[in-house]
This record gives structure tokens, sequence and C-alpha cells, in this order.
């Protein structure tokens, strides 16, 4: 595992900005050549994960989305990089998300778009995901605000398990998580709780 692919203190400046940069524009051209070339960069893609996860918390749905594609070219071309990223950038997203709630109600929905991209990749493996969202998020979490999201660990399970469905669809939905086998399931259902277990 490279030194260069954790989060912290491994981009400059320059990069960074650049990196930034890029960020901006593609979310306006939806072209990712350029930042591919840049992720080629020591510690790029875990930057990069970290700054797209971060962003989509506060972003609109339909730029989530292209946040998503973005997330799934650079899984695709830098795998072993992206899955050391995606549980990095995750886990910092989580850790965030019951004081994101209370200014952006929606960022619930958008994460869970996020960590169910990873998971059909297979950057972000549901059992490893299950793990990730029990250990971080507080059981006994509360909405954020008024109208805000919940960020219980069964209400943020229930809303990945959606996400599934709505971005692959459901046969392969079910497909991906009998592919992950019996404790990608149970973790899954125990995850969702009595709201969204009956569902898988």
């Amino acid at each position: 595992e490279l030194e260069g692919d954790k989060l912290e203190g491994e981009v400059d400046g320059s990069l960074r900005n650049r990196l930034d940069g890029e960020l901006s524009e593609y979310v306006h051209s939806r072209d990712v050549s350029e930042a591919l070339s840049l992720c080629a960069a020591r510690g790029a893609v875990g930057y990069l994960f970290e700054a797209i996860i971060l962003r989509s918390l506060e972003e609109k749905s339909g730029t989530t989305s292209a946040l998503c594609s973005l997330l799934s070219s650079v899984c695709t071309a830098f795998p072993r990089r992206a899955a050391n990223a995606a549980r990095a950038g995750v886990r910092l997203c989580l850790e965030m998300l019951e004081d994101v709630l209370i200014d952006a109600p929606q960022a619930n929905l958008r994460l869970a778009e996020i960590v169910a991209t990873l998971a059909i990749k297979g950057t972000l493996p549901l059992p490893e995901l299950c793990a990730l969202v029990r250990e971080v998020l507080p059981a006994d979490a509360e909405s954020g605000g008024e109208g805000g999201g919940d960020a219980s660990p069964s209400a943020f399970g229930v809303q990945v398990l959606k996400a599934l469905v709505v971005l692959s669809g459901p046969a392969h939905a079910h497909a991906l998580i009998g592919a992950n086998g019996e404790l990608a399931r149970l973790a899954l259902a125990a995850l969702c709780g009595a709201e969204g277990g009956a569902e898988l």
C-alpha cells in the first residue's frame, strides 16, 4: 500500500488546486479525462475522493449523480488506490453526517447514492460498508433540524438500499447482495432494521 494513497498530508498545494479546479470544471463539462490524468500523481486519488464525497453532501441531486459517475471512472482506472480512498473518505463523511444534516437535510440521501455507487463497483463491499456505518453513526442519532434527515444507522441503511435499487435496478441489487454472500444480506438487513429489512 503506497504511503501516497492516504488521505492526509500527501498532496502539495499546486496539485490540490489543480484537482479542486478540475472537479469544479467536471461538474459543468462532464469530461473525466483531465481528472483521470491528474489522478496518476501520488496521493491524488485519495484527495479527489475526499473532495468529491464532501462536495456531494451539499450539492443538488443531479450534481451528485455526475460526481458518482466520476467516482466510478476513478474506481475503474485506479481500483486499488480507490478502495483505500473510499474507506477513508466515506468514514470522514459519516463522522460529519449528523452535524451536516442540520444545514443540509438531504445530505444522507446524497451520501447514500455515493456509497451505493462504490458498492456496485465493488470498491467498498457491502459487508465492509455496513460495518463502517454501524461503527461510525450513533445508534441514537436524531433528525438534523426541521425537516432534516435521520443520521441513525438504520435510517441510513434504508437509504443505501433504496439507492442500490435505483442505481442498478431491483434484480441487479438483489444479485449484488447475493454475490457478496449471506454476510452481506444479513449485515444490510441488520443495518436497515425492521424499516427496510423486509425489502431484502
